[in-house]
C-alpha cells in the first residue's frame, strides 16, 4: 500500500520485516521532495502498526498489510484475506503527519480478498471504495459502501478486469484504478489491462 498526505508532503509506504518475512508490519513515511530528487530514498520514520498480528492473510497467517490510504489526517491500514471478512486499522495524523499509534480505531468489514481502499465525498455523503480481486482468471469486484456505527453496508458492486489493486479517487471524483496485470509476470493472461484506469465516480455512483 501506498499513499500521499498533501498537507505534510510525505508519502506513506506499508511493509514486513522480520525472519521468513510477515513478523511484524510497518509503515514507512517518507518526504516526497527526497523521493522526486534522489535516487536512495531513505524513510525519515517507521512505525511498527502491528504488535498484535491483527492484519494476518489467509494465505500463510503471517502479517499481511495490503492496502493503505488516507483521507482527511487519517490513515486506513487494512489485510488481505481469501476466505474472512477484512480488517482496518484507523490512525490519526497529528500536524506533521507524524502517525498517533496509540488511537488506533479497529474497523470490520465484509469484503474479502481486498486489494484497495479509497474514501470520497460525494453530495454531503461519505463513501468507502474497496478494490477486490484474487487470482488471473476472477473478475475484479469494486464495493461502493457507506459505514454507519462502524459497520459497513454494500451500496453497489461493479465488476472489472482481473487483477486490479490500488483504487484512488481525487478532489474532483475521478477515480483511478491500477492493475497488478500489467506486470511482465502476466503478460499472457486474458484480459490484461496495462493502463491506469479513470473513471467518474458520479456516474459509477
Amino acid at each position: 500500500g501506498i499513499s500521499y498526505h498533501k498537507k505534510t508532503n510525505s508519502i506513506y509506504i506499508t511493509g514486513e520485516s522480520g525472519a521468513n518475512n510477515g513478523l511484524s508490519s510497518y509503515i514507512n513515511k517518507y518526504k516526497f521532495i527526497d523521493i522526486l530528487n534522489n535516487d536512495k530514498i531513505y524513510a525519515i520514520t517507521k512505525y511498527k502498526v502491528d504488535d498484535n498480528n491483527i492484519l494476518k492473510s489467509s494465505i500463510n497467517n503471517k502479517s499481511s498489510p495490503a492496502f493503505l490510504t488516507i483521507y482527511k489526517d487519517y490513515l486506513y491500514l487494512g489485510n488481505f484475506s481469501i476466505k474472512n471478512k477484512g480488517i482496518i486499522k484507523k490512525y490519526k495524523l497529528d500536524k506533521n503527519g507524524d502517525i498517533i499509534l496509540n488511537e488506533c480505531i479497529i474497523i470490520d468489514h465484509p469484503y474479502k480478498k481486498t486489494q484497495g481502499l479509497c474514501i470520497c465525498e460525494c453530495n454531503n455523503d461519505y463513501y468507502y471504495l474497496f478494490s477486490t480481486s484474487f487470482g488471473r482468471i476472477n473478475n475484479s469486484i469494486i464495493y461502493i459502501a457507506k459505514l454507519n456505527n462502524n459497520k459497513f453496508s454494500t451500496i453497489k458492486k461493479i465488476k472489472f478486469p482481473v487483477m486490479a489493486e490500488q483504487i484512488n479517487i481525487d478532489d474532483a471524483s475521478e477515480l483511478s484504478i491500477m492493475f497488478e496485470s500489467c506486470c511482465l509476470k502476466f503478460k499472457g493472461i486474458k484480459n490484461r489491462v496495462c493502463d491506469i484506469c479513470f473513471l467518474d465516480f458520479n456516474k459509477m455512483i
